[in-house]
């Protein structure tokens, strides 16, 4: 898996380009560390390149979205592909995170 990421004023962006499972989730772990430690509490995650997401993946999902809400900030989720929207919407996650339809929205969220 890949990660861009691309940090704008007050809100960083993390793009993952792959499956988010057990193997890559050391790698995405790492990246939302780097985000956190460069002081940006605000985030954009754009899943709209996600391959598989498996429950590890969902698992690094959440402690994101706790990690910024403990610093103060918020985790939006944008460009979910059916797949992943499914697998949000039977785990009932899609109630717990904000999600917009383009990267462009979840940017002007904040």
């Amino acid at each position: 898996m890949d990660i861009v990421r691309e940090d704008l004023e007050g809100v960083s962006v993390l793009k993952p380009v792959g499956d988010l499972t057990n193997h890559s989730a050391p790698k995405f772990r790492k990246e939302q560390q780097a985000v956190l430690e460069a002081g940006f509490s605000n985030v954009v995650l754009n899943l709209s390149e996600i391959g598989l997401l498996s429950s590890i993946g969902i698992r690094e999902i959440m402690s994101l979205y706790k990690d910024c809400a403990g610093q103060g900030g918020k985790l939006v989720l944008c460009e979910l592909g059916d797949q992943v929207y499914d697998i949000l919407e039977t785990t009932g996650l899609m109630t717990v995170f904000t999600v917009c339809e383009s990267q462009d929205d979840a940017v002007a969220s904040f």
